[in-house]
């Protein structure tokens, strides 16, 4: 799904890769626009114990705006885009 992205090895973390991806925001039905957000992938977050290796960083801006909103409860959903050169969409309603 994000293998046309560039992946960047962690400086620190050798087996962990951070890869800066733009993702439309829509919240309660509001366009709050683009975000580059960072996603890391490192498979030994696994740790034999089911643990997710790959994981969104909000970021300090959208971060900020989700607790100023307050999302608890809400579901977040996570679209794909159909067209290569779309973007992905995050909503949570």
């Amino acid at each position: 799904m994000f293998g046309a992205y560039r992946w960047e090895r962690h400086e620190r973390r050798p087996n962990r890769e951070d890869a800066h991806i733009p993702f439309r925001v829509i919240i309660n039905g509001i366009d709050y626009g683009m975000f580059t957000l960072r996603l890391s992938h490192d498979p030994d977050r696994e740790a034999n114990q089911d643990n997710v290796p790959t994981w969104l960083h909000w970021g300090t801006e959208l971060g900020q705006l989700i607790r100023r909103i307050n999302i608890e409860g809400r579901s977040l959903r996570f679209y794909s885009p159909a067209d290569p050169d779309s973007t992905f969409v995050i909503t949570m309603d």
